[in-house]
């Protein structure tokens, strides 16, 4: 190959990343852990396997483990229980298909494997039903022609797929999609044409499924543009290939996003409700509709959607039902409503959620012949993998170990004591912090938050606003984009974050910006905070030395996000400790997060930094204190070491509450 060519396909595979045409999407691997051949379909278990690749050979020299030591079996756990996830990741459910497993016996066994957590069952049904879609096959074909075309590119996927392997991650290759939808130029700016220039575009570029479940999923066509796109489609039963709902069926796209008339013009088409064992039906889809658009202009059409399947028969998988609380199995598209909108919806609506009909919760038969062949295979897979003897015995002791940690340390939920706290007081905000604040700090702090949501609409439109600020050409669009809409405090500070955070914009910019407020909220700046983006904050009307309206200091939120490098640039440039009356300061955060295995190489290096600020020591310092010479001892000893403030004794008690 010339070095020109060499150049250009270079370049051509930089343009595709750039372009975001290019998606890391997991493929099945042709030399899969297993295969389990059953010609009897689920009746029979037979011990027969075909190894298509090799177990990993028993390590020669095991090491041993004092099993009474909380951080070696902290380590011991850790791999045993991430070979175990990632084993299973390495299954090729297909091949099972193939070897004659029924799909219900292999979506049983992919939830047994995760937990009952039938999400994974429900994507696996939905990839293997969108196998067939038309947007699958041109993305297939697609991707061969470019494989023909140039060969180099097949080559350069295989060496990327292997540099992206690791022990953690599953098998990953790269594809290229086409986009949607297509041709979008097209169909851009359709709502803003005349009806003839409409008719003359569908005319002239027949919309795909595909193009119909993207908008009627988005907001940028009404149901009425919709509605004409759908006269142009031949056939509205095609398997949609698209992804934002977790469904093949154009009807499920329509209910959940509580579009009646689409669904009432799909229904006369021909199209009929889901029922599958394992997704969501297409009553559950109105359910989580109603509830994602509860306290927007849908509303109406969602009641009457959920009315309109309940009347053909549609049923639920309900974890509780009643007047208290409606709550949905979780799924990715779950529903969950309270007693205040099941009140709601009956006054205003009607609509009585405590008396639907429910569904069987999908609970996975452990006792299944593929189960008990899997966990088969797995046991001896994980024998060899371990870097330790004794496998089951040490795993076992270890588990005991950290039981016997947490029967020492039974520490009380902070919501659960917060909330109960608060039903039995009748107090201002102000005198429910101060009386928490007495019994412990953290639950001063968790008061005034706790009150603090999102609903689930919000954040996916914030989500696609926000993904514009990665572009530095979208500047003007991002404005132009939320122009007009009514926005919360919570959410101009969460636009104020990413606008920081992109590149759509300087932060001179954000700052003259209409999200940017001398009210700010430290908790979601530092976020987005560095040195820089401090530096010029600096130079801003904002007075980043002050406390925040829940009396916090910017070096509180820093301490808990950011890095050490950022502590000391605070601590270098004079900003406060700040210990507030109620509630946890910078030290009792990092204190608190040493005692996590996930955090603690990161706390030791905060804590240093914190304590130049020769802070005051109290006796819930010292509790976090106990607890991680309970947990870790050896770090224990390296604190104190260095600041012999932070010294417990026998007396100390551990922390009451997590």
């Amino acid at each position: 190959m010339t070095s020109t060519y060499k150049w250009i396909l270079s370049v051509f595979l930089l343009i595709v990343f750039i372009s975001s045409i290019v998606f890391l999407v997991g493929y099945r691997n042709e030399a899969s852990d297993f295969v389990v051949p059953d010609t009897t379909q689920d009746v029979v278990e037979t011990n027969k396997f075909s190894s298509i690749i090799e177990e990993p050979p028993e390590p020669l020299v095991k090491r041993k483990v004092d099993t009474s030591h909380y951080v070696q079996c902290f380590q011991v756990l850790r791999e045993y229980y991430s070979a175990d996830k990632y084993w299973d990741k390495q299954i090729d459910w297909y091949l099972l298909l193939d070897e004659g497993y029924t799909l219900d016996a292999v979506s049983n066994a992919i939830t047994f494997l995760h937990h009952d957590n039938i999400n994974f069952a429900i994507l696996f049904r939905l990839e293997f039903e969108r196998k067939n879609s038309e947007l699958n096959r041109s993305n297939e074909l697609l991707n061969e022609k470019i494989n023909r075309k140039l060969p180099e590119l097949a080559e350069a996927n295989k060496e990327i797929a292997a540099s992206l392997m690791s022990a953690n991650s599953a098998i990953v290759s790269v594809s290229f999609q086409k986009e949607l939808p297509i041709p979008s130029i097209v169909f851009e700016g359709l709502s803003s044409k005349t009806f003839e220039e409409k008719r003359k575009i569908l005319a002239s570029q027949q919309p795909r499924v595909d193009d119909l479940a993207y908008f009627i999923e988005s907001d940028e066509l009404s149901d009425e543009d919709i509605l004409l796109m759908l006269e142009y489609l031949p056939n509205p039963s095609q398997i949609v290939g698209y992804t934002r709902v977790d469904s093949s069926s154009l009807l499920d796209y329509a209910t959940q996003n509580a579009r009646l008339k689409v669904v009432e013009a799909l229904l006369k088409r021909g199209l009929m409700p889901s029922t599958d064992k394992y997704q969501l039906t297409t009553f559950e889809f109105a359910l989580s509709g109603l509830d994602e658009f509860f306290d927007t202009e849908r509303r109406k059409d969602a009641v009457a959607l959920v009315r309109l399947f309940e009347g053909m028969g549609g049923a639920a998988r309900l974890e509780k039902q009643s007047l208290d609380e409606v709550t949905s199995q979780f799924m990715r598209f779950d529903f969950r409503f309270s007693k205040e909108q099941i009140n709601s919806l009956l006054l205003e609506d009607g609509l009585d959620l405590s008396v639907i009909a429910s569904r069987p919760l999908v609970q996975s038969d452990p006792d299944a012949p593929l189960v008990k062949a899997l966990l088969r295979r797995k046991k001896q897979a994980l024998r060899n993998k371990m870097t330790f003897s004794n496998v089951e015995e040490t795993v076992d002791a270890c588990n005991k170990t950290e039981n016997e940690i947490r029967n020492k340390w039974k520490p009380k939920s902070v919501s659960s004591f917060v909330w109960q706290f608060s039903q039995k007081n009748d107090l201002n905000e102000a005198d429910m912090k101060a009386a928490l604040g007495k019994i412990h700090p953290l639950l001063a702090d968790h008061y005034p938050t706790r009150k603090v949501s999102t609903r689930r609409k919000t954040k996916r439109d914030l989500q696609r606003y926000t993904r514009l600020l990665d572009d530095p050409n979208n500047g003007q669009f991002f404005f132009d984009r939320l122009a007009g809409k009514t926005l919360s405090d919570e959410e101009r500070s969460v636009l104020f974050m990413a606008m920081l955070r992109g590149k759509a914009h300087s932060i001179d910019e954000v700052v003259n910006s209409e999200f940017f407020s001398s009210d700010k909220n430290y908790y979601w700046l530092s976020w987005a905070l560095n040195e820089e983006i401090l530096e010029a904050l600096e130079s801003t009307s904002l007075d980043m030395r002050s406390t925040d309206e829940f009396g916090k200091t910017l070096l509180f939120y820093a301490t808990e996000k950011k890095t050490t490098n950022l502590l000391e640039y605070l601590y270098e440039h004079d900003y406060p400790f700040h210990q507030a009356t109620w509630g946890e300061d910078p030290l009792h955060k990092t204190l608190k997060q040493a005692n996590s295995e996930r955090f603690i190489h990161k706390a030791l290096a905060k804590i240093d930094v914190l304590m130049r600020y020769e802070p005051k020591i109290d006796k819930f310092h010292l509790q976090y204190m106990a607890l991680l010479k309970l947990k870790y001892i050896d770090t224990y000893n390296q604190i104190v070491k260095k600041h012999p403030k932070l010294t417990v004794n026998e007396d100390t008690v551990l922390p009451e509450f997590n």
